[in-house]
This record gives structure tokens, C-alpha cells and sequence, in this order.
């Protein structure tokens, strides 16, 4: 951990504001206009869901894993070995990237350690009553991916390395740079429907720290969004309702079936009482928004 973390002063390079993070993503505008002037719903379901059935998860030597289900690889990360270990300076927090085993199974993985909280301070222009910089934010994500079936956040589980606590989560082998020249995603409408799920997404959990570095384009483009450790934030408001102007069907039907104890109970490991009270509110209130979305424009329109 660096001294600013561990003193308190955050650098500059805090949460993007709405401008620098519309810059940080060049093709969403081009490839936003080509999803609306494109096929159908039914079409663009289909698109996503053919993504998300082809990811296969690899092993450090680019092949198949020989388990697949989010199960299987979470009890892998609970009790493989580390073989290596590395720190890699990739944003704000340091993290290390490991090589972890387990009867001759060997894999790349993420492990963040960090876990700051203060009260009453300000990052990048957002007053926090209280701010929080915790690695069981990143297990919250995980959690509430898979309870509300976006799954797109990559399998996360609690570890202890040498005495210290954080989240493991597996490494997202040959990931696409969307920033490169060659990034051309076969399905524009594909694409962008996920950054729409990412976007409401990121308004239940408060992420306030999505930027170009923590959404990774994995095989055939499927989005995979990581590093939510500064989400949560006790506060019981959505993030940018303006960006909330899609959803996903499923999701969307997914949210309101939910209830409130099975949205708790799925939390409540990573998260205080006033994390999982502030996330319950926000959940009311982007029904709220979508239903006032879906009055004003239409089902067809408003559910991808």
C-alpha cells in the first residue's frame, strides 16, 4: 500500500468526472448510434447472450480450464496455492498478480489487499461522509452479478495471504484493449448493450471509480468489469441517472423479482448494515427511474 493511502491524501487521479470519462471510451458514441439504428431487441438479446455462453475461462498457459462453472472456479480459488506472486501497478491501489495451483491446475488471479476508511473527505470533487476503499467491495460486486444474473463481473473470493485479508478473483486471460486501433467488436449492438448493464450496474453498487482501466473486453467482446473496491458508498443515491436509459430484460425482471432479504443475504459477508441499507434504497430508486423510463418511451424502447 502507498503512503497516500495509508495517510489519507488520495492523489488527483481519483474517480472521472462525466466529461473525462465520455473521452475515456472514444468508440461508445460511434458504436451507441450504430446499436440504436440497428437490429431489433430480440436481435440484440440474442447477441448478448451468444457472448456470454462462449467465454471459456483459460489456465496461465492459454488453455481451457478443465472446470468451467463459477462454482468450481471460487473453490479453486479458495485453496490453490501461490506459486508466484507479483505486484503490478496498474491504478490507484497496488495489487499483485499471482500464479496459483492445485493438482497441477495452474492460473493466473488478482489479489487487492486494500482497506482504507475515512470520514467527512473529499476525492476528485465527491464529498464522502464517509469513504471507503475496501477489497470485500470487490466479493459485494461478484456477489450481485451472480445474484442478479449479469455475470459480469469475473468469480472473487475472500483469501488470506501471509496473514493479510483481501479478494482473489481470476485472472481475465487475453483481454482486448477497447482503446487500441484494432479494437472492432463483431456486434456494435452487442457492445454497447453491455456498457448499458454496465451502466445501471455501476448506479446500484455506487461505483464511482469506472474508468478505461477496469472494464476488460474479453473473448468474442464480452465485457468483464473489475476493481469496485471504492463502490458502496453508504449513501443512499444513484450514481448518474442519465446514463441509466437501457436495461436488460432479463436483468430488469431479475431486479424486481429479487427481494430485499435475498438482496441482503447476498451481501451482507462483504458489506456493514448501512452499505446494505444504502444499497437496498438505491435499488428502489432505479425502479423507480426505469419504470418512469419505460412510461415515458416504451418497453421496446427502454428494455434491450
Amino acid at each position: 500500500m502507498s503512503e497516500d493511502r495509508m495517510t489519507g491524501v488520495v492523489p488527483t487521479d481519483g474517480p472521472p468526472s462525466r466529461t473525462s470519462r465520455a473521452l475515456a471510451f472514444p468508440l461508445i458514441a460511434a458504436l451507441a448510434a450504430a446499436a440504436l439504428a440497428g437490429p431489433r431487441p430480440a436481435t440484440a438479446r440474442e447477441a448478448v447472450s451468444s457472448q456470454k455462453t462462449r467465454h471459456v475461462w483459460l489456465d496461465a498457459s492459454g488453455e481451457p480450464l478443465p472446470f468451467q462453472g463459477h462454482e468450481k472456479i471460487e473453490a479453486f480459488l479458495r485453496s490453490a496455492r501461490v506459486v508466484s506472486r507479483e505486484e503490478i501497478g496498474i491504478g490507484i491501489n497496488q495489487m499483485d498478480k499471482l500464479l496459483v495451483e492445485k493438482e497441477g491446475v495452474k492460473a493466473h488471479a488478482i489479489f487487492r489487499d486494500v482497506d482504507v476508511e475515512q470520514e467527512r473527505l473529499r476525492v476528485a470533487g465527491r464529498y464522502y461522509r464517509r469513504f471507503k476503499d475496501d477489497y470485500t467491495s470487490e466479493c459485494a460486486a461478484y456477489a450481485l452479478s451472480q445474484l442478479l444474473r449479469t455475470h459480469n463481473v469475473p468469480p472473487t473470493v475472500l483469501r488470506v495471504l501471509d496473514g493479510r485479508s483481501g479478494s482473489m478473483q481470476i485472472w481475465v486471460e487475453n483481454a482486448r484493449d477497447h482503446a487500441a486501433d484494432d479494437f472492432s467488436p463483431p456486434s456494435a449492438v452487442a457492445w454497447v448493450s453491455q456498457l448499458w448493464d454496465m451502466d445501471f450496474f455501476d448506479n446500484l453498487i455506487l461505483n464511482v471509480d469506472r474508468n478505461a482501466g477496469n472494464i476488460l473486453a474479453g473473448a468474442h467482446y464480452r465485457v468483464w468489469l473489475i476493481d469496485h473496491t471504492r463502490a458502496f458508498e453508504p449513501a443512499p443515491e444513484l450514481l448518474d441517472t442519465g446514463r441509466v436509459q437501457r436495461i436488460s430484460r432479463e436483468v430488469w425482471i431479475r431486479l424486481l423479482e429479487i427481494t430485499e432479504d435475498e438482496l441482503a443475504d447476498a451481501t451482507r459477508e462483504y458489506l456493514d448494515p448501512e452499505q446494505v441499507s444504502a444499497l437496498l434504497k438505491r435499488r428502489e430508486l432505479l425502479i423507480e427511474h426505469v419504470r418512469a423510463l419505460i412510461k415515458k418511451r416504451g418497453r421496446g424502447v427502454v428494455l434491450h
